[in-house]
């Protein structure tokens, strides 16, 4: 951390504000490729017929006792995984 502290005051104002608009513009195409993915997601899942989306619930479901059956490594690890693994299911179920 102090190497990118060191590296940051080094900066001209002019390289940190690029840098800054640089960091700004990745945060904004990771957001809007996230967007993309999910509208692309609901796609697919709107050509789903109903029988499939019924065993994608279902796997989903097995999916999210499997992570909260799981011995992980701490408390924390297996919060943060079945947090991931419900924004997941909310997406695509």
């Amino acid at each position: 951390m102090s190497k990118t502290k060191t590296e940051l005051s080094k900066m001209t104002k002019k390289n940190l504000l690029l840098h800054i608009e640089n960091m700004q513009l990745m945060i904004e195409n990771d957001y809007l490729q996230t967007q993309k993915e999910n509208k692309e997601m609901r796609e697919v899942l709107s050509n789903i017929g109903d029988t499939t989306k019924a065993d994608i619930r279902r796997a989903a479901g097995i999916m999210r006792y499997q992570v909260s059956d799981h011995n992980f490594a701490s408390y924390d690890d297996k919060k943060k995984m079945i947090k991931i693994v419900d924004i997941f299911i909310d997406t695509v179920v």
